[in-house]
């Protein structure tokens, strides 16, 4: 009973181990999602695009009236003040606006018949009079106020500012869509390389095994046989050549799997990726649509547009302003509680800022800057395109004419086996032979890897959308 919960238990944990191998298989699909989820550049360009278009709704809303208020509490000596406070209130007094003047009236002293007094009487009190209009004191009084400013015409800046930041918005979602098929791009050749560089690193272990063998199987080491002996230098050359070219390609495929490790940030443990051939691999992953322009020329031009608008609303500066407005007030102080209102329309133009026709020449210029750049990025895709079009196939045709050579090879190695069994051939030929295998699928390896680079950077300039890819 015993042995069999042990066999039970081995069963399970072997079941167990190769389900967590196969899950440990990743395709590239998966690897993007987790790399897309924690891109730093694709999120820090979705707040920008996010904050473009929080402009572009602020700017719609210029035609919308200004509407402000204003409350204050003071306290004050001031005349001027003091006497424009109790105006609001509407309760100027007489005596508000006695003065020292009013002591030297000669009606102070001398009657209608140019007599003078004998008693005193009404305008003898001016004497005394106190200077309240100069001298107020200090009063408490509060005003509140309330106005509406609608501007009907300002040159056309405000809707030009709208059209900036459309376009910027605009121009943001296409750098996203950019960026994010660069950063696809790129790390789908990564993996597509790393199946490459397992592949080639199985066909090196492969025909090192192979020399290892036919090293071990023969008497190469004697001397006094000059063309056995230099085969058997030259399989030795050939084997350190192997593992050499074995440590590199490790070194490699360590350094993608980090690249992809750090940029997915959260992969399983030993995970493992699904081999594919390098043109299957394209053919899924880098489909590869022309386009007349990228996501980037797209961007640019859309940037282009929102300057040359930012340049038209520096231009309204020299143009009149046109507005309504309208402002209520209420006083307050220790006399009384009054209301009052302004209404009316105003123009405002600048007759001569020589600052402002410096910076309207000066966006002039920034826009035609801008124009020239897009106009030179689009001339240089192009040529790109043309030149990338005519490498990948290129590259293309060489791979498969290089996948056709390297079967022919295998077929000559094995044939070149056994005839250096049958003793047809000596093992300087055969090290020959065994040499330029490792040339080819060096070459391979190294074409194909290439191949890989060609097409991401070519699709790169395509206007493949791969929120679209990702639903089909």
């Amino acid at each position: 009973m015993k042995k069999l919960k042990k066999g039970f238990s081995l069963l399970v944990v072997f079941t167990s181990s190769i389900f967590a191998q196969e899950n440990s298989i990743l395709e590239f699909s998966k690897i993007w999602d987790k790399i897309q989820t924690h891109s730093h550049t694709q999120k820090a360009l979705v707040l920008e695009s996010k904050a473009a278009l929080q402009s572009k709704q602020k700017a719609a809303k210029h035609w919308y009236p200004r509407v402000y208020v204003d409350a204050r509490a003071y306290n004050t000596n001031d005349p001027a003040m003091n006497f424009f406070s109790i105006l609001g209130q509407r309760s100027a007094r007489e005596s508000d606006f006695s003065t020292k003047s009013v002591r030297n009236r000669p009606s102070n002293f001398i009657d209608t018949n140019n007599n003078l007094y004998q008693n005193p009487n009404y305008n003898t009190l001016n004497l005394f009079a106190p200077d309240n209009l100069n001298y107020p004191g200090n009063n408490t009084y509060q005003r509140g106020t309330l106005g509406i400013d609608l501007p009907l015409y300002e040159g056309g800046s405000k809707s030009s500012i709208q059209k900036a930041y459309e376009k910027q918005a605009e121009g943001k979602k296409l750098e996203i869509q950019f960026v994010s098929l660069s950063e696809y791009t790129n790390y789908a050749a990564m993996y597509g390389t790393l199946s490459v560089l397992y592949d080639f690193q199985d066909k090196l272990t492969a025909l090192e095994k192979t020399v290892k063998g036919i090293m071990a199987r023969y008497q190469l080491n004697n001397k006094g046989n000059p063309l056995g002996y230099s085969g058997g230098l030259g399989l030795r050359s050939l084997k350190n050549r192997l593992e050499g070219l074995r440590e590199e390609n490790s070194a490699k495929i360590k350094s993608i799997r980090e690249i992809l490790e750090v940029a997915a940030s959260d992969l399983p443990e030993n995970w493992s990726i699904k081999y594919q051939p390098s043109l299957t691999f394209v053919e899924q992953y880098l489909k590869y649509q022309p386009a007349e322009k990228s996501f980037m020329a797209k961007a640019m031009k859309a940037y282009t547009e929102s300057v040359e608008n930012q340049a038209k609303a520096e231009q309204a500066r020299v143009l009149p302003k046109v507005g309504v407005y309208t402002e209520g007030y209420v006083y307050r102080g220790d006399r009384a509680i009054a209301n009052a209102y302004n209404a009316g329309f105003y123009v405002q133009m600048n007759l001569y800022s020589p600052g402002d026709l410096e910076t309207i020449e000066e966006a002039n210029l920034k826009s035609k800057a801008m124009q020239e750049r897009t106009l030179e990025l689009q001339k240089m895709e192009e040529a790109k395109v043309k030149s990338l079009l005519e490498m990948e196939q290129a590259l293309k045709k060489n791979l498969e004419l290089l996948n056709e050579n390297t079967k022919l090879l295998d077929e000559q190695v094995t044939v070149a086996q056994q005839l250096f069994s049958n003793g047809a051939l000596n093992a300087l030929q055969l090290s020959e032979v065994l040499s330029r295998k490792a040339d080819v699928i060096y070459a391979k390896m190294n074409l194909e890897s290439e191949y890989l680079k060609t097409r991401a950077a070519l699709v790169t300039m395509s206007e493949i959308n791969l929120r679209e890819e990702k639903n089909e």
